[in-house]
């Protein structure tokens, strides 16, 4: 990390977390999502231009925050968070 992200990093109370260099099972929630966003997106070469590969990315990350149905939530990521908002509603009303 370069100094000036370690600041900027410090300035707002936050501390970094990475894995170690060549040690992919020390994040294996990052890495599982990085290996099933490649295989759903395809190959990266079939695209002619970088817009074009820009516009699948941004198809697939909302694909994948939307619609898919994530095997832990049993549900898409925005689903879920809408009932966890709609629980904390609920109890802070109380």
């Amino acid at each position: 990390m370069s100094g000036a992200y370690e600041s900027l990093l410090r300035e707002y109370g936050t501390t970094p977390s990475h894995s170690s260099k060549s040690s992919p099972w020390q994040n294996g929630y990052q890495e599982s999502f990085y290996s099933q966003f490649k295989l759903e997106l395809g190959n990266p070469n079939r695209f002619t231009h970088i817009g074009e590969l820009i516009e699948a990315i941004h198809q697939q990350i909302a694909y994948y925050n939307h619609r898919r149905i994530h095997s832990a939530l049993r549900m898409p990521p925005v689903l879920f968070k809408q009932k966890q908002q709609l629980k904390y509603a609920a109890i802070t009303a109380t």
